[in-house]
């Protein structure tokens, strides 16, 4: 059997999802090409500038898509509500299991690379600009297949 321990170190999606967190907790707007397309392979980030909602595309396999209205495109905003959409993914166990492709039982440290990240931006951000504790995000049952993130406002 194929060890798949490291293999989420290369999956798309966690590169994509790492990068643009750090990018915007550095200040760099969206890329322009990310604000422009709405892909459903690799979980790719786009912000569409007519609505304010940013999408996080992740999984076909779940046919999970993710709008998020922002309100505004500050880049801190993009960032608290990434930082605890990550977080939220990351505690999902069948989620977890797709997206690094490995059990939670076989990772002797899950996600310990992105949860450094998230740790490290969210105590970034809610020092640089006195953050209300993040926003809630819940998952439901998205008539019977995959999930659907929601704000809880």
């Amino acid at each position: 059997m194929e060890n798949n321990a490291n293999k989420y170190k290369n999956d798309d999606s966690t590169k994509d999802l790492l990068q643009m967190l750090k990018d915007i907790a550095e200040g760099k707007p969206l890329p322009e090409d990310l604000r422009r397309k709405r892909s459903t392979k690799g979980g790719l980030f786009s912000l569409d500038p007519e609505t304010h909602t940013l999408y996080f595309i992740l999984l076909d396999k779940y046919d999970l898509d993710f709008p998020l209205y922002l309100g505004d495109t500050q880049n801190y905003r993009m960032a608290e509500l990434l930082v605890n959409q990550a977080e939220q993914l990351l505690t999902h166990k069948e989620i977890y299991e797709h997206i690094f492709n490995r059990t939670y039982e076989d990772a002797l440290e899950p996600d310990k690379e992105l949860r450094y990240f998230i740790n490290r931006f969210k105590k970034k951000l809610q020092k640089k600009w006195k953050l209300k504790p993040l926003l809630k995000i819940m998952f439901e049952s998205n008539y019977g297949r995959g999930y659907t993130l929601h704000n809880k406002m």
